[in-house]
Formats: C-alpha cells, sequence, structure tokens
C-alpha cells in the first residue's frame, strides 16, 4: 500500500508540474491575443478555462457564427461541457483524440495556438509592417548612439547629470558610471519596484541593521560597507541562479516527457 500511495503521489506531482509548465505556455499565447484575463488563467481551473475558451471562439476563431451554435461551449454545464468542447474539436479539425482528463492541456494549447495562427494570418501586413518599422527604430537608434565618444563634453555632461539624479557618487571613469545607472535603473525603477512605490507611496529602503554581518570590524561604516557587498553578492547569485533555471527550462523544452507537438495533438515525442 506504501508503494502504491508513493508512485500516487509520484504521478500527481509529475501532473501538476506538467500543468504549471503548460498553463505557462498557453498564457504566452494569451497574451500575444491580448485576452483580458491572461494572468488568471491556470488549467486546473475549469471556469477559467471555459472563459478563455469561450473569448477565443467569439472574438478570434469565430467558428459558429450564430449564436445558438456557439450555445453548447457557453450554456452547458460542467459535465457537458467536455462532450461540447471536443465536438468543437473535432469542427476545428483538431489533429489527436481530445481526453478530458489527459489531453486537455495539450487540446488547449493547440486551440490557442490555432487562434494565434488565425490572427496574424488575417492581419500578416499590419503585424509585419509594424516589425519592419521596428527593427528600423532600432537599426537608426543604434546608428545614433554607437559609438559614444567619452572624451566630448556634452556626453561627460550628460552623464554627470544622469548621475546626480539618480544619487550616483562621481567616478573617474564614465563607464563605470554608466554601469552604475543601468544596474540602479533595472533594480529601482523596475515596473514591480514602480507598482510597489505608487501603492505605498514612497520607495523601497533596506535596513542594514535587519542583515546581520555575523562578525564585527569595530567601524559601523566598514560594517555597513560589508553587509552592502553581502547582499550584492546574493543577488548576483539569485540573478545567475534565474539564468540557470531559465536555461534548463529550455533545455527541457527539448528533453523532457511530456512534450507537447501542436502539430501532433498528442503528448511525447
Amino acid at each position: 500500500v506504501r508503494g502504491g500511495s508513493l508512485i500516487g503521489l509520484y504521478v500527481f506531482f509529475k501532473q501538476l508540474k506538467t500543468f504549471c509548465k503548460m498553463t505557462h505556455v498557453i498564457q504566452r499565447k494569451l497574451r500575444a491575443l491580448n485576452y483580458p484575463h491572461t494572468e488568471k488563467f491556470d488549467i486546473g481551473n475549469r471556469a477559467e478555462v471555459r472563459r478563455a475558451v469561450n473569448w477565443v471562439e467569439g472574438l478570434i476563431i469565430r467558428l459558429y457564427q450564430k449564436v445558438n451554435d456557439r450555445k453548447a461551449l457557453t450554456d452547458c454545464k460542467e459535465e457537458q461541457w467536455h462532450a461540447a468542447f471536443s465536438k468543437y474539436l473535432a469542427d476545428l479539425s483538431f489533429p489527436g483524440e481530445y481526453n478530458e482528463d489527459t489531453e486537455l492541456p495539450v487540446a488547449l494549447d493547440w486551440l490557442f495556438g490555432f487562434a494565434v495562427n488565425k490572427e496574424y494570418s488575417e492581419k500578416a501586413s499590419q503585424y509585419n509592417s509594424a516589425a519592419s518599422q521596428f527593427n528600423e527604430k532600432i537599426s537608426s537608434f543604434s546608428e545614433t548612439i554607437l559609438p559614444i565618444d567619452f572624451s566630448s563634453q556634452a556626453v561627460l555632461g550628460a552623464i554627470n547629470l544622469l548621475a546626480k539624479t539618480l544619487g550616483i557618487p562621481e567616478h573617474d571613469d564614465p563607464k563605470t558610471v554608466l554601469q552604475t545607472a543601468c544596474h540602479l535603473i533595472q533594480r529601482k525603477y523596475n515596473s514591480h519596484a514602480i507598482l510597489r512605490a505608487k501603492a505605498t507611496g514612497q520607495s523601497e529602503v533596506l535596513d542594514l541593521s535587519a542583515f546581520p554581518l555575523g562578525f564585527d570590524t569595530g567601524d559601523a561604516a566598514i560594517n555597513k560597507a560589508a553587509v552592502i557587498l553581502r547582499l550584492l553578492y546574493i543577488s548576483d547569485l539569485r540573478e545567475l541562479q534565474t539564468k540557470i533555471n531559465e536555461f534548463i527550462c529550455t533545455v527541457q523544452t527539448f528533453t523532457a516527457n511530456p512534450k507537447t507537438d501542436s502539430t501532433l495533438g498528442r503528448v511525447g515525442r
């Protein structure tokens, strides 16, 4: 019994990992479609799944032109919805057999991918034109700012003004000042920090006394500097770990099982 329980837990956590991974993948496609409830979408929440499917059908795919034809997807009860969804997939020529217990993530991934493809196909010239204009702006921007002449008094004046605005101490090397400014902007003025500042009415200020150093140098100023260096080191380690995790997720996309193949509509390579 104990062995069976362990196997059951293993299967449960494996399915949970798959659901979390697929939820993230599907959210990217819903975000591309400008779905208004993307952040709330969760494969494990059947009400959210039904709402997303109905939204995509009603505004993007529009397979059912008549309201009565779409009524089966919008008005039926939970136990009847999967039958209606299975018929809907069949009407869209879903290249697989739908099973509500095992194939729901794959079916949803295929469906929303189908919607993205349809949306792009209908507005291909618009998107291609916007992409072309963006690339031209990037090229023009790169040609404008590169290379930077650090011997220019105008450039040095602008860098010093930026440093003064951000509260960065003076330094002889303007490149070091720019690097410091980039780090400060990324950490202190990212979207999360701005939202937090708006919510609290003030920017985040670290209380160094809340981070024990573990030893005493005998000088309060040196102790604070040591705490700051330790925090920066931990922050760099956190950034490195995040990049490692992103790399592992990218590799698992190609090596892990289950692997979503939206063209076959099945799990497994």
